[in-house]
């Protein structure tokens, strides 16, 4: 549990630091989902290099995913060790929440056309107050958990 601890609170440093780990990932599938859709569009058959580097963006992604399912493991023995239970069931519901309010449903680009697509694209941000405020509390969390595992057990 210890090295966990350790571990999120890496991560949450790194994410409060350099903001979204994912933005240029993103802005670069979004570009090529343009190119596929405007392939795909001229009749042209999809580019395999345009698939394997989707691939490549997509799989740090994929690690990301299983790190927060690993989180959410994490907070949940984390009640067990937790002498106050309460910061432990507050984190839960936070990581929670805030994985259902981050949630949007992705836009076609046959839906809203490449233009407002692209828009879309660069309009995400890559440091965000909520991201900055999210990152201190789980940095403040894992502080609280590191001192409960090192100094109180």
């Amino acid at each position: 549990m210890l090295f966990w601890t350790v571990i999120f609170f890496l991560i949450s440093l790194t994410l409060l630091i350099k903001g979204n780990i994912f933005y240029n990932s993103s802005i670069r599938i979004g570009e090529i989902a343009i190119q596929n859709y405007q392939d795909i569009k001229d009749g042209k058959i999809a580019n395999k290099e345009l698939v394997s580097e989707t691939i490549k963006l997509i799989f740090p992604m994929l690690i990301f995913a299983i790190l927060a399912l690993c989180e959410f493991i994490y907070f949940i023995n984390a009640i067990s060790v937790d002498i106050y239970k309460y910061p432990s069931i507050s984190i839960i519901l936070l990581f929670v929440l805030s994985m259902i309010l981050k949630y949007k449903p992705a836009k076609k680009i046959e839906d809203i056309g490449i233009d407002e697509y692209r828009k879309n694209i660069y309009k995400t941000k890559k440091r965000s107050l909520s991201s900055f405020i999210y990152s201190l509390i789980y940095m403040t969390y894992f502080s609280y958990m590191f001192w409960i595992l090192v100094f109180l057990k």
